[in-house]
């Protein structure tokens, strides 16, 4: 599931991985209607939980509700106890090339046939 950043109170999103990128699309519905997740008794789960934006530079915590037999409590999930931090691209100074409003780009991985770093020209670089 993701969150959306770029909407004033985000929901949490199913989402789509795509294999070949690494990348996920977000569905608009929420993740949790008609979706509970139940555990026995020493059961664990493990969630995928992202956030994206596409305008904003964010600094943000998840909060989860855990309902027990016991009582429900909040469950904080961060960054080892500071929030997580997300920045949006920055936006392109030369129309067509999406990197152009860096300084200095790098690439790596799989998707670009790489396992190094790679430095390329932001004002000219073209994502596949």
């Amino acid at each position: 599931m993701a969150f959306n950043l770029d909407v004033p109170d985000p929901i949490p999103q199913k989402v789509a991985f795509s294999p070949e990128s690494g990348a996920g699309t977000p569905y608009k519905s929420n993740y949790f209607v008609g979706r509970h997740i139940t555990l026995a008794r020493g059961e664990s789960v493990t969630l995928s939980i992202g956030a994206f934006t596409k305008l904003h530079d964010c600094s943000f915590r998840f909060e989860m509700l855990v309902a027990t037999t016991s009582g429900a409590f909040t469950e904080t999930i961060d960054d080892h106890g500071k929030p997580f931090e997300l920045t949006a691209l920055a936006k392109p100074r030369i129309e067509g090339a999406p990197f152009s409003g860096y300084q200095a780009t790098y690439i790596n991985g799989p998707y670009y046939g790489l396992s190094e770093w790679q430095k390329v020209d932001p004002a000219t670089y073209k994502h596949k």
